[in-house]
């Protein structure tokens, strides 16, 4: 038996969606993914820019860029994609297997949180960085968009158990933690000093109340990082529950 079923419980919202909507989906995450390693490329290619002007390596710069949860999100979330559509395909299986699903559904939430922090807390504060332009909106716009696109309409999305959460949750605990150890001993792509952090709110020289303030912000991100994987998790259990209301 595998995770997140049972025997009274179908594993996936639709066993047999249509397969020209599945063949039609899964082109789309392929195209998704590919406009996230263009997007992904560009910001490299900024990085490197901005790293001559500040007189830091390009090595370093490139290094700093891919330490944000942002591209990291993205790139994940362009893998996930990746995977899932080459196996439709190649399998032809219209049902999302168990693991697939829970790396979606880690995916899907970290694309919602990337889009609603930026939109709604880094953007508000001017934030820019090295982050701008097109690329910039593939990353905090277009990208989280298709991913919520997909959590509600993308054919053979598997339910879940609520255990699942606690899956999502864990890789943005170990990415913060690493990134608190680590900043106070970087240098700055954009001054050649240290600290560094990818985030403002995670600066405890920047940020008010020092660790305490940034402690407060985590606190607060990992709450809506939960919320969100659950609101993921429910919207796939009630997808489930809609193609299958006699279950």
């Amino acid at each position: 038996m595998t995770p997140g079923t049972s025997s009274a419980e179908p594993a996936a919202t639709d066993r047999r969606p249509a397969r020209g909507w599945t063949i039609a989906w899964n082109l789309a995450r392929i195209a998704m993914a590919a406009l996230i390693v263009v997007a992904t490329i560009e910001q490299i290619r900024l990085a490197a820019a901005a790293a001559v002007g500040a007189g830091v390596s390009e090595s370093t710069a490139v290094f700093r860029l891919l330490s944000f949860f942002t591209v990291q999100s993205n790139m994940l979330a362009a893998a996930v994609l990746t995977w899932g559509a080459v196996r439709a395909f190649a399998t032809r299986h219209r049902s999302d297997t168990a693991v697939f699903a829970v790396a979606l559904a880690c995916v899907t939430t970290y694309m919602l949180v990337t889009g609603l922090v930026y939109n709604l807390v880094l953007r508000a504060a001017g934030d820019a960085d090295i982050m701008l332009g097109w690329s910039n909106d593939i990353h905090h716009i277009i990208a989280p968009a298709f991913m919520l696109s997909d959590l509600l309409i993308a054919p053979g999305r598997r339910r879940l158990p609520w255990r699942a959460i606690a899956v999502i949750v864990a890789y943005p605990v170990l990415w913060v933690a690493v990134t608190l150890i680590r900043g106070p001993h970087l240098i700055s792509p954009s001054t050649g000093t240290t600290p560094w952090y990818p985030y403002p709110f995670l600066d405890p020289t920047t940020t008010s109340g020092g660790y305490a303030g940034v402690a407060a912000w985590v606190a607060g991100i990992a709450v809506i990082i939960a919320a969100i994987g659950l609101l993921v998790v429910l919207t796939g259990r009630l997808r489930t529950r809609k193609a299958h209301p006699r279950s």
